[in-house]
């Protein structure tokens, strides 16, 4: 229970609704209001591959996302911060990053509601001939 206009909740781990209601000169509102506090998870990337063919533009794909969802992704070319917007998977949760150029890349994050991914690769970059 708690008095005033501001409520900090004690430390949890999974979306959880606390009720609100109000009192006046010891008259309380008839309903009470339900709020929600969402938790949202980082994606996890669990792993990514390349592919540089000599006859076309390169390909990175991560691994382990969600099925169907859109993320933001950016990454860095050549040290320079490129970010791409929006960007969906595949039903398998597998985003494809496709008709890159050469370059070294790195810095590769997605984020889904406000959260985002460890960069991967986690040290190094990875080289699209």
């Amino acid at each position: 229970m708690a008095t005033g206009t501001t409520y900090t909740t004690p430390s949890i781990s999974s979306t959880t609704t606390y009720y609100t209601d109000a009192t006046a000169s010891g008259c309380t509102t008839g309903s009470r209001t339900a709020v929600t506090a969402t938790i949202n998870t980082a994606p996890v990337v669990s792993s990514y591959t390349s592919s540089s063919p000599a006859s076309c533009e390169g390909v990175i794909s991560l691994q382990g996302l969600l099925a169907n969802t859109q993320y933001s992704l950016s990454y860095n070319l050549n040290g320079s911060p490129v970010s791409i917007g929006n960007v969906t998977t595949t039903p398998g949760g597998q985003l494809i990053i496709g008709s890159l150029a050469s370059g070294n890349y790195n810095n590769i994050q997605v984020s889904l509601n406000g959260c985002q991914s460890v960069a991967v690769p986690s040290s190094g970059v990875i080289t699209i001939n």
